[in-house]
């Protein structure tokens, strides 16, 4: 997003920026805001500077496919709000991502019994994304968010892709 524009907003419709950038990339950020003392993630997509075609043609279909998901280890999507620059996504927030929380663990290193939860929680996500025909394209461990305290996971991610045909040979 560019960095102009960004330090023009302080709040979109009803969310307050609370100034913590979560992540960032070439057409996008992903900040802390707030509502009613509630914090989300807002990941916004920046309209005025996005140059990549697909992203123009593409912008609200991780909104519609979020829409469709409701699974306890897939990010929730609260709402989807646009203006004529922005389109944005309003999530729940998940403090870290897998890869963070490994990198940071004891060595490096998880305890069996932590990651075979953590496992098992993944591997529920991708089997309903499977059943409700939708495949995620970029499953790598910065996709993975973690809640800590609940000990939950949550797979986000930008490149889901819908109409799975799967074809079973035995």
């Amino acid at each position: 997003m560019n960095s102009a524009n960004q330090r023009k907003l302080v709040s979109f419709g009803k969310y307050e920026f609370t100034g913590k950038t979560i992540g960032k990339g070439n057409y996008a950020s992903v900040v802390e805001a707030k509502f009613e003392n509630k914090r989300y993630a807002l990941k916004i997509i920046d309209l005025v500077n996005a140059r990549d075609n697909y992203v123009k043609r593409n912008y609200k279909r991780e909104a519609e496919i979020l829409k469709e998901l409701k699974h306890p280890n897939i990010i929730h999507l609260h709402e989807a709000l646009e203006s004529q620059n922005y389109f944005v996504l309003v999530l729940e927030i998940v403090p870290e991502n897998l890869c963070d929380y490994v990198r940071n663990y004891r060595r490096g290193k998880l305890e069996e019994s932590t990651a075979r939860i953590f496992f098992c929680q993944l591997v529920s996500a991708v089997s309903y994304l499977h059943e409700k025909g939708f495949i995620h394209r970029d499953l790598k461990l910065e996709n993975v968010l973690i809640d800590r305290l609940r000990q939950r996971i949550k797979l986000t991610g930008k490149k889901w892709f819908n109409n799975l045909k799967l074809t079973v040979i035995f």
